[in-house]
């Protein structure tokens, strides 16, 4: 008797086993009904977010102080109330602007040009083509920066700094004593720089005002009167003028401009040097012209208003490389900025997100046009022109890529519809099989969104849809080769048992010996995702939970639907033209009259005969097919197997005789070498390995040649530096001392529920009162000292505080104002203070202004104070100062640029928390920014990926102890070949030059449960065999699995391969990991773990985890002195006949 019949012979019913056979019309329906329910409800709230590689973002570690420091002032500034009121001061909205650049290539190679001139007059037509696309549109006039007027407010306020400077000069009399001439200064600048801090521009007398009062304060001038009036004159008055000059002089291009005649201000545009504001006639000579741009360089952006050209200084319309007299630069740029308060809104901070929302509109509406435009000129290799439009727009861009791309998934499903097809030779089983996968995705999301409330949906989720394809069809796979091979085991069945039950048996047969391998591959999987989970990086976490959820959907359907699918098919459809297509000769014996007729006649075959053949006498017995009798595969789908002895592996197809005549022999002949050259080659790969880096660059969200992503690298970087160049602030925040999240998880983060931004609410400290004179000293001497914290940003020449500027000091300009008021700083009395705060700060009323600190201070949401005539009245409940740092927000910086200056900032704050007076909180320093988090992140990468593929190696090696029951095959050769797996991904990252950044860090992590996937099943197999010698076992597995094995990796490829067509690099980086991880697991699982096997596998009952559980029982009393399961089933492999070995 075969080993093989004797196994079909002690099958015993599982209970599951029966339910799907006498109630798969129950299963069926249910199963369909509740996946639905789950996918519809799952699917309609799945909303993607694109997130931003700086600031508070979803990517920041939430287990980060610096991210829980910007949490604490966000929701502290989500409690300022800003008023709104009138007013024809408009904020010029940067984030809301086209922005083009213009450049001239090699086209041969679409290298820089350097050589070329960009400004000639063709470039010119064409700029001024691109231009007019946006300011010759019927609309741009309602969104467009209108033209400042002469008698506008911040006109009227620098006209009263001037007199005000006037008449304290006039002060400060020659025969003024030190002190007097000081005091008098002292006011001087304060009131210079309270009127200045109203004017929205650059306001030039601030800083030369700011520079005499610190020399003041520190005894420069202690002995020299007549060097203070001198200072005071020549710097301050002469900035007071200029700034007079600049504010209330027309700008270029608004001579005509009048309150009964508002106009558009003109764009930032280098065309302003070359053509004429009310025409398109060039204004002199394209040389002269670039003379005029070339003499603005580094002039700042208000001072020579009246002089200027160009409302942009000269340095924003050259590259970096550009130096004064050069006369020639190969691209230029130009921006064309919206501006707020629209058309019937009172100012910007009046229903700011509808506003908002409008200019988005507005934007998106012109992009047909723009990038007709662009591509024109791409066609015709005159100008690479590009053009971003603010993160709105570019997001709205990018989730247009994303639908794109997910379309491909559309390709991976054909795919792998035609394979399962192919495999099984069914129609039916393969739309239902693809149906059974793809339902499991939008499943996970329900209980992803909808239960763990993980709201959070990042675009890289997606790729989750193309893993699922291909592990869902290895589940199908290894279910129907096992009910095919369990066919010879019906007449035993039937004999045994009876007809009736003869279907049970055999599902019981099928569905223990499949459920078992795949809940080990399934769970490896999963496990590998749940790694992910406790990653500090909320998306990392995010997809590691909706990863879970799908994997364990999917195994769900391996070990239910599935099966009843089968037998339907089987017992009902499989007799069926449709379902069959062409009835192989391995399925005659059930298929009907028609269906045999058909297929017999394109054989040129007596149909009668070949059914009389086929169905033998009435009421025999089904004709005996041994295992893996009707298995169509890769390479012998619908093919008539040939005849060989009977007995186990008795009929083989092409494949499984080459494992097991070709591939077997081979991997057991040259066992040692094989380990001997995979070990080579893994250590190569381990040095590589050790070469990858943590990114230092923004996440790169599509392909180098694109040419969105070539506009945001290019606006990113290789332009001229100016004093206008965007920077981010280190801030030094009072009065929170915390935040509570209220029960609120870390997955909630941009939820409606938390206003789109961090969960919860900000603790204040109730201990923080400014109003005691040495507190009001304190907050100033802060401000100063902060301006001057040294530390390098990495960069030759680069410091982390910018010029030492202050940006925001409510301390310092409140002293100024006070002192304007002819009022004396510190104010002694606590009554008096909090009175003169409120004036201060007051809040607009209709046509009156608010107070002169409100729109620095309030609008900006730094300072919260407590409601005049209020309980709360003498109440500050939080308070924010700033200083520049010379970190560009709009760049990406890697760690070690960011980490000096956030050593030398934590280090202020350390030294300064006990100088602060008694009884007052100390401050906490954080960034406006976020370049702090940013560098948390990066080192969070790091971190989440050592720990995760540690976590999803010891996941790993469990799962397998547990399913596989030796702890020799599911030690060392297991884990072995999961390191040769993941070895080679990491090498081939660093090869391509990519670091480790977010899609690496989760696909380093994953590598593992991927790498045993394949692995599992010949382990299984391995142990289950019931040869005696490592030899024989090793070729009875490849026999039995490998088929499977290749099916599964062959439809993961071919999914997988799709993704190398999408944009996006998140899925294109992914679908590389895929093809390389399963290419190497496959090569691993069929040469280096195969040939370990047959080299330190294990024999007999050596490393049988069960076995020896069972003689510890026995040892300690626990069971009854008898012989194991296991050790009968070794016990009966050893006496019997093992096949043929090489």
């Amino acid at each position: 008797m075969t080993n093989a019949s004797e196994e079909f012979k002690s099958t015993t019913v599982h209970p599951f086993a029966r339910f799907i056979v006498q109630r798969f019309y129950v299963l069926i329906p249910v199963y369909v009904g509740t996946m639905l329910a789950l996918a519809y409800t799952g699917g309609t709230n799945i909303s993607i977010t694109f997130g931003a590689p700086t600031g508070r973002t979803a990517y920041s570690p939430t287990n980060a102080e610096e991210t829980e420091r910007m949490d604490r002032y966000i929701n502290a500034q989500r409690t300022v109330t800003v008023k709104s009121a009138s007013s024809e001061q408009q904020t010029i909205i940067s984030d809301h602007a086209y922005v083009f650049s213009f450049e001239e290539l090699n086209y041969d190679d679409r290298s820089p040009n350097l050589d070329a001139q960009i400004f000639t007059e063709r470039n010119l037509e064409l700029i001024l083509r691109a231009q007019k696309l946006v300011t010759d549109h019927p609309d741009y006039s309602m969104f467009c920066v209108r033209c400042a007027l002469e008698d506008s407010l911040s006109c009227e306020r620098t006209k009263a700094l001037v007199k005000a400077t006037d008449a304290l000069i006039d002060g400060i009399d020659a025969n003024a004593t030190v002190s007097e001439a000081a005091s008098l200064a002292d006011k001087m600048t304060a009131k210079a720089q309270a009127l200045c801090d109203l004017i929205d521009d650059t306001c030039p007398i601030k800083n030369a005002a700011s520079d005499v009062e610190d020399l003041i304060a520190d005894g420069t001038y202690a002995s020299d009167a007549d060097a203070v009036r001198s200072e005071v004159t020549s710097k301050v008055k002469a900035g007071a003028d200029a700034t007079k000059a600049g504010v209330c002089a027309a700008m270029p291009g608004c001579e005509k401009a009048n309150t009964k005649n508002p106009i558009c201000a003109p764009p930032y545009s280098p065309l302003s040097y070359f053509y004429d504001y009310d025409a398109d006639e060039f204004k002199g000579t394209v040389a002269s012209g670039f003379k005029k741009l070339d003499k603005e360089i580094d002039v700042p952006d208000a001072e020579d208003i009246p002089d200027r050209v160009a409302l942009a200084p000269a340095n924003f319309y050259l590259p970096s490389y550009y130096e004064e007299g050069d006369l020639r630069a190969h691209k230029t740029r130009l921006s064309i900025p919206t501006g707020l308060p629209l058309e019937g809104y009172l100012d910007a901070n009046d229903r700011a997100e509808e506003q908002e929302d409008k200019i988005v509109a507005f934007l998106q509406s012109l992009i047909p046009a723009v990038e007709a435009l662009r591509q024109e000129m791409a066609e015709a290799r005159e100008l690479e022109f590009r053009w971003i439009a603010g993160n709105d727009v570019l997001n709205s861009f990018f989730q247009s890529v994303l639908s794109r791309d997910v379309a491909f998934v559309l390709g991976a499903v054909i795919f792998v519809l035609l394979y399962i097809r192919f495999h099984t030779g069914s129609i039916f089983l393969a739309w239902t099989a693809v149906w059974a996968i793809i339902i499991c995705f939008p499943a996970g999301a329900f209980w992803t969104i909808i239960v763990c409330q993980v709201k959070f949906f990042d675009p890289l989720n997606m790729f989750l849809l193309f893993v699922l394809l291909g592990l869902g069809a290895d589940g199908i796979f290894i279910v129907f080769d096992q009910w095919e091979q369990s066919r010879e085991g019906m007449k035993y069945w039937a004999e045994l048992h009876g007809e009736d039950q003869a279907m049970t048996y055999r599902m019981s047969y099928v569905w223990r010996r499949s459920a078992r391998a795949m809940f080990a591959a399934n769970i490896t999987t999963a496990l590998s995702f749940i790694a992910v989970i406790p990653s500090p990086v909320m998306p990392m976490a995010a997809f590691g939970i909706l990863s879970s959820f799908t994997i364990i959907h999917n195994w769900i359907a391996d070990v239910t639907i599935i099966p009843a699918l089968i037998l339907v098919w089987d017992s009902k459809l499989r007799t069926n033209w449709i379902c069959c297509c062409k009835p192989r000769a391995q399925d005659l014996d059930v298929c009907c009259v028609k269906g045999v007729r058909k297929a017999q006649a394109l054989e040129g075959e007596d149909p009668d005969a070949v059914r009389a053949a086929t169905e033998g006498a009435p009421g025999a017995a089904p004709p005996a097919v041994v295992p893996s009798a009707s298995r169509a595969s890769a390479s012998g789908a619908g093919r008539p197997r040939e005849d060989v002895p009977e007995g186990e592996h008795a009929s083989l197809n092409r494949t499984e005789r080459f494992f097991r005549d070709t591939w077997a022999p081979f991997v057991v002949k040259y066992r040692l070498a094989l380990v001997a050259f995979m070990a080579c080659f893994f250590a190569v790969f381990v040095y590589f390995t050790t070469q990858l880096e943590p990114s230092r660059e923004a996440p790169q969200i599509l392909p180098d040649s694109n040419p969105v992503w070539e506009a945001v690298v290019d606006t990113r970087d290789g332009w001229m530096e100016g004093e206008t160049e965007p920077r981010g602030e280190l801030w030094m925040v009072w009065g929170v001392k915390g935040n509570d999240y209220m029960g609120r998880s870390k997955f909630e983060f941009q939820s409606p529920e938390c206003n789109d931004g961090p969960c919860g609410e900000a603790v204040f400290d109730s201990s923080f009162d400014p109003s005691p004179p040495k507190m009001q000293k304190y907050l100033l001497e802060v401000c100063r000292k902060a301006a001057r914290i040294e530390a390098t940003t990495g960069e030759p020449g680069s410091e982390f505080i910018f010029d030492e500027e202050i940006a925001a000091c409510l301390m310092k300009d409140f002293r100024s104002w006070l002192t304007s008021e002819g009022e004396d700083f510190p104010v002694e009395d606590e009554d008096e203070f909090w009175e003169k705060m409120h004036e201060y700060l007051a809040e607009p009323e209709e046509d009156e202004p608010g107070g002169e600190g409100y729109s620095a201070y309030v609008q900006k949401e730094l300072v919260r104070l407590g409601r005049k005539g209020k309980s709360d009245e003498q109440r500050m409940y939080f308070m924010i100062s700033a200083v520049t740092m010379d970190f560009n927000p709009a760049l990406f910086y890697g760690i070690p640029e960011i980490q000096p200056g956030r050593d030398a900032a934590y280090a202020f704050e350390e030294e300064y928390a006990g100088k602060q007076p008694e009884g007052q909180p100390h401050f906490f320093v954080t960034t406006s920014s976020g370049v702090f988090t940013s560098m948390r992140m990066q080192q969070a990468y790091i971190s989440s990926t050592v720990s995760g593929v540690l976590t999803a190696l010891g996941f790993a090696l469990a799962s397998l102890l547990v399913f596989v029951g030796n702890v020799i095959v599911a030690s060392s050769p297991s884990c072995a070949s999961a390191a040769w797996c993941a070895a080679p991904w990491a090498s081939w990252s660093v090869m391509q030059g990519w670091t480790l950044g977010l899609i690496e860090a989760i696909c380093a992590t994953i590598v593992v449960g991927f790498s045993v996937d394949y692995v599992v099943h010949y382990a299984i197999a391995y142990v289950n065999a019931p040869q005696p010698t490592r030899e024989g076992k090793v070729t009875h597995a490849m026999i039995e699995v490998g088929i499977s094995v290749m099916a599964g990796a062959i439809t993961t490829m071919g999914a997988s391969a799709f993704l190398l067509l999408t944009t996006v690099q998140f899925f294109f980086k992914f679908g590389i990991f895929m093809l390389s991880t399963v290419a190497f697991s496959i090569f691993t699982a069929n040469v280096a773990f195969t040939a370990l096997l047959a080299v330190l596998g294990p024999t007999g009952d050596t490393g049988n985890l069960y076995v020896y559980g069972a003689r510890a029982g026995r040892a300690m009393g626990l069971i009854k002195a008898k012989s194991h399961p296991g050790e009968d089933k070794v016990a009966a492999s050893a006496t019997s006949k093992p096949v043929s070995e090489p």
